[in-house]
């Protein structure tokens, strides 16, 4: 069994105002969905969405996600908020986690391995967009 542990990050939009950007002259490869199917045994089917339980900012407090369900998280305070997720990977796959965009606010996504090291980011740059991770072979 893996676990992989998710970190979101928010950093205030006045704060990433100087921030230089970077732009791309051709367009990305098409990204492929892939999800996975149903449990066969419904009593192990996530349970829908939960709220966020404070506090969840490192790794040792982070909240257990089961696949296929959602949380609802809150960013506060939003200059320095960091939540952290643990998704426990019992066979080997594909894993997509995304983040909803939040008004005013620059998320970043990361995915980390058991020891602690990063090992996939998303970070776009601006407020009000989805942050995604998408098909990561775990």
């Amino acid at each position: 069994m893996r676990t992989v542990v998710l970190v979101i990050a928010a950093l205030s939009l006045a704060a990433c105002g100087s921030k230089k950007r970077q732009s791309r002259t051709t367009d990305a490869a098409a990204v492929e969905p892939i999800t996975a199917p149903p449990p066969s045994d419904a009593s192990n089917a996530p349970q829908g969405s939960t709220d966020e339980v404070e506090p969840n900012d490192t790794a040792d407090l982070a909240i257990e996600l089961r696949l296929g369900s959602s949380i609802h998280g809150r960013i506060d305070p939003v200059k320095s908020d960091v939540d952290a997720y643990r998704i426990e990977v019992v066979e080997a796959g594909v894993l997509t986690v995304e983040v909803g965009g939040v008004q005013q606010t620059d998320l970043t996504l990361e995915l980390h391995d058991p020891s602690g090291a990063m090992v996939a980011r998303s970070d776009r740059g601006v407020a009000n967009v989805k942050e995604a991770i998408p098909n990561y072979a775990v």
